[in-house]
């Protein structure tokens, strides 16, 4: 378990990658279309400019889900967050985004692409901190009391709770909203929930999680608003 503080015209594309199996990596590019100095990364980066990008990231391929910022350490303040998921999937960053990503990291588990996992942030739309597992767990660590939005993956549902140690109010939820199949016939699930006001909770009162369903109250999350969706991966971004 985890617990850290830390694209191609408008059309989704197929493209070859050689990668480690089940390994999530994301190229970022500094120009359209997979132009320019590129950099490929398979961990998480609270901030590009060391690797020659200053807000100069105008084009991704990627594998598996990530998200980018536009400030480091894994935050916003203006622009919106921008999101892709995908098997070898690649786009442009939308127009008034591009050149503006300052850090980004991936969704689950980095050496496994479609396992059964949860992560939890501390703010909405999957800003600031988070708590990443893929087992049972009586506590939310140091995000106790502070978890504002969820994504899921893999096959299995996880059931939140208020309280530690599976008590108090809870809710049920399945990695159902998006599902993308790979050229290879891979595959990856994510269920995507950036408030978790709308699956019935307090902001910031989750403090327990296990694996499987476990409560009457079961939630389906709307499918995020995709600007480009194939069917090897998708991209959008959200904002407050």
């Amino acid at each position: 378990m985890r617990a850290s503080l830390v694209i191609l015209l408008a059309i989704g594309v197929a493209v070859a990658k050689e990668s480690r199996a089940g390994e999530k990596y994301c190229t970022c590019y500094s120009e359209l279309n997979g132009g320019g100095y590129n950099y490929t990364f398979y961990d998480y980066v609270p901030d590009l400019s060391p690797y020659n990008f200053t807000s100069d990231v105008d084009s991704l391929r990627v594998r598996g889900m990530w998200l980018c910022y536009d400030n480091v350490n894994y935050k916003y303040e203006l622009g919106p967050v921008f999101w892709i998921h995908g098997i070898d999937f690649g786009s442009n960053l939308p127009f008034g985004f591009a050149n503006v990503c300052s850090s980004l990291r991936y969704v689950g588990q980095p050496n496994c692409l479609n396992c059964d996992s949860y992560t939890v942030y501390e703010e909405t739309f999957f800003n600031w901190a988070e708590f990443c597992g893929h087992a049972d767990t009586t506590t939310m660590g140091a995000l106790n009391d502070q978890g504002s939005s969820i994504i899921v993956t893999g096959a299995s549902a996880w059931t939140f709770y208020e309280g530690r140690s599976y008590t108090g109010y809870s809710a049920c939820v399945y990695p159902d909203t998006d599902h993308d199949v790979g050229p290879n016939g891979e595959t990856l699930d994510l269920g995507i929930y950036p408030d978790v006001t709308s699956i019935g909770f307090y902001d910031n009162a989750i403090n327990s999680v296990r694996r499987g369903c476990y409560s009457k109250n079961v939630f389906k999350a709307e499918p995020l608003k995709a600007e480009v969706k194939a069917k090897n991966g998708a991209w959008g971004y959200i904002k407050k």
